[in-house]
């Protein structure tokens, strides 16, 4: 019961997610009228009083990221309102992801001096790296110095 009875608030709300704030241990009675603020706007979301806590129901009136502030707008012999601050965040869910084919792509860019790549089965790190050094053909020069060195040093033996 001590575990049920001190739940903590939510540490921040997802604005058009979270439509009801619950406040625990606020205790009044249904004239009583409570507003959240931030900033230099205010407005009075529909509310409920229900088993000892409030209930605030805020759906389409929170439109900006910020934290809230929960007013008591009853003046008078009412006690003083501990201060409540709500964080509000927008929606941090991903969105649709929409896939372009490479002939779009070739299309859009053709008047962009470049090259598109496209690895296919040889690795795209490769085909940066034969951009960026050109195409290596010091392998062949080095297989041809062998191969004339070898026909000179042939030569050079037999011919007589």
């Amino acid at each position: 019961m001590a575990f049920y009875h001190n739940r903590e608030q939510p540490i921040a709300y997802t604005i058009d997610k979270d439509n009801l704030i619950n406040i625990p241990s606020i205790t009044g009675d249904d004239k009583r009228i409570f507003s959240l603020a931030k900033d230099s706007s205010e407005f009075i979301p529909n509310q409920r009083m229900l088993e000892g806590s409030l209930q605030l129901f805020v759906e389409g009136m929170i439109h900006s990221a910020g934290f809230y502030h929960l007013k008591d707008n009853a003046g008078g012999s009412t006690p003083a309102l501990k201060p409540f601050v709500f964080a509000y965040n927008y929606n941090r869910d991903e969105s649709v992801m929409k896939f372009v084919q490479p002939s779009d792509i070739q299309d859009q860019t053709s008047s962009i001096s470049g090259s598109i790549l496209n690895p296919g089965k040889v690795s795209l790190k490769k085909q940066v790296k034969e951009l960026e050094a050109g195409i290596n053909i010091w392998k062949w020069f080095i297989w041809a110095s062998l191969v004339f060195l070898l026909g000179e040093t042939l030569i050079t033996r037999f011919w007589k």
